[in-house]
């Protein structure tokens, strides 16, 4: 609407190389980085390259401007209303320990199972291929796992496929739910409970920011509190 185009550049871990292209060559008025990792490179260049921008997710630098999920919450209300449907001994199955958005939904789970007063569960960070999460799974059996809390969607993916692989029941003997949901969850065989976050209205607010900085106006950080727990096929 305000006439600007718009360049999409996939990511490829902390790094800026593909920033310095894009800024460096006058491609862009202003950035938003979509992830954020602990001591962000990107952040680092873009502020030293005096270009607006704004980050969708957690910073550690308090000079970014924020617009985020309420990861944290997201993650703690999944893992109470399962504990609340009977999951007596759950484990977290990670995303990448690098980025910022793992270390709030983790922090979420715990909190949930502290009140719960669940000790020793299992959390396996760093699960981002399908021989890890395959041997996450053969762990967790050993230990009367009985539900399944993934980071992301395709953590969920690859954990119901090794779950299937070895011939265990999902829901009847195990639970499997993610903290994202997204369009592959429910387009399968069965509907995955997850997450739902309304990721529309997040990236309206960080466009909308992002051309309110460019024009030099005030904003402030914005955390969008608008998630739903969605329980479907994969949980009891």
């Amino acid at each position: 609407k305000e006439g600007y185009n718009v360049i999409i550049t996939v990511e490829r871990g902390n790094r800026t190389d593909e920033l310095e292209q894009i800024v460096e060559n006058s491609k862009a008025n202003g950035v938003i980085l979509t992830r954020t990792f602990y001591d962000d490179r990107r952040i680092e260049y873009l502020k030293s390259s005096d270009i607006p921008y704004v980050v969708i997710g957690s910073t550690q630098d308090g000079d970014s401007v924020r617009v985020d999920n309420d990861n944290y919450g997201g993650s703690y209300e999944m893992t109470k209303l399962l504990i609340e449907h009977g999951a007596k001994y759950p484990a977290l199955i990670g995303g990448d320990p690098e980025l910022l958005v793992t270390t709030q939904r983790h922090d979420g789970f715990m909190k949930a199972v502290d009140e719960a007063g669940i000790e020793g569960v299992l959390y396996f960070p760093g699960s981002l291929d399908d021989g890890i999460v395959t041997s996450d799974i053969d762990i967790s059996m050993k230990r009367d796992v009985d539900c399944f809390i993934c980071m992301d969607e395709e953590i969920t993916l690859m954990t119901l496929t090794a779950l299937r692989t070895r011939g265990i029941l999902v829901p009847e003997q195990i639970s499997v739910a993610s903290l994202y949901d997204s369009a592959i969850l429910t387009n399968g065989d069965r509907s995955v409970s997850a997450v739902a976050y309304d990721e529309m209205y997040l990236g309206q607010a960080a466009a909308g920011t992002l051309i309110r900085l460019i024009n030099n106006e005030t904003v402030a950080d914005m955390t969008s509190n608008s998630f739903a727990i969605k329980l479907r096929d994969t949980t009891r």
